[in-house]
């Protein structure tokens, strides 16, 4: 298990011009929340990125899976409306973009099991960089954000619905100081659980908005527990090993 919090990134966050990237302008501020191990293998990865007003990070891919969770601001990917909380997935060498913000910027955490080393790969410059596999862009709804004190019930919502190859997003709400079981589904591989609301407790500390955890397949069946103004959590899961 892995734990981090965005106030502890913040004094090395990064400042981007994203006129010096292909098909893009405006700016963005990077700040990591969970810094991937280095290394043949590669730990779990965690940042917020804030795009600047009517900024544009051009079309790309990556080479590993990846969500994002919109959690300010608005804008598009492609030709969805992206506003909190919008969950999106990506495989490894899925094209998807352009990410354009609207009038009061767009920020999301983009959120790996595996760290990925590299820059953005952007298209369609590096098409013939894209190595073959199962391409999958999931895209979901907004969720409406509700104050953490009101919950008065656990409540669980599908972001992305489950598939057979384990892949789900869903947001847990939480009354105060209450445990709920996580929603675990078939093949799920790793999961990613994302405070936007409220507080979680961790086996470490209390982790407040924007604060995550990382846990393994064999980690990933521990309850949530929400803190003293009650929890929104979306819990993200990725795809399973192949059998």
């Amino acid at each position: 298990m892995q734990t981090g919090t965005l106030e502890s990134g913040i004094p090395a966050r990064k400042f981007n011009d994203m006129a010096q990237l292909p098909h893009s302008h405006g700016t963005a501020i990077r700040t990591d929340i969970i810094l991937s191990t280095p290394g043949e293998k590669r730990g779990p990865q965690a940042f917020l990125v804030e795009q600047s007003e009517h900024s544009l990070a051009g079309s790309h891919y990556h080479v590993e899976a990846q969500f994002q969770v919109v959690v300010a601001g608005s804008g598009n990917i492609g030709r969805h409306e992206l506003v909190p909380y919008t969950v999106h997935y990506a495989n490894p060498y899925t094209g998807y973009g352009p990410l354009e913000a609207g009038p009061n910027g767009l920020s999301y955490v983009t959120l790996r099991a595996v760290g990925d080393p590299h820059r953005p790969f952007y298209l369609p410059d590096t098409k013939d960089q894209m190595k073959p596999g199962p391409r999958l862009n999931l895209t979901s709804d907004g969720i409406p954000d509700i104050a953490p004190g009101s919950i008065a019930a656990v409540q669980c919502i599908a972001a992305i619905e489950p598939r057979p190859d384990g892949i789900g997003a869903w947001m847990l709400r939480v009354p105060p100081n209450q445990t709920a079981p996580v929603p675990l589904h078939g093949n799920g591989g790793g999961q990613f659980r994302l405070v936007v609301g409220g507080e979680m407790k961790s086996d470490v500390t209390m982790l407040s908005r924007l604060g995550c955890v990382f846990l393994t397949e064999t980690e990933s069946g521990k309850d949530v527990v929400a803190g003293p103004v009650g929890l929104e959590v979306l819990v993200l899961q990725f795809a399973g090993s192949p059998a």
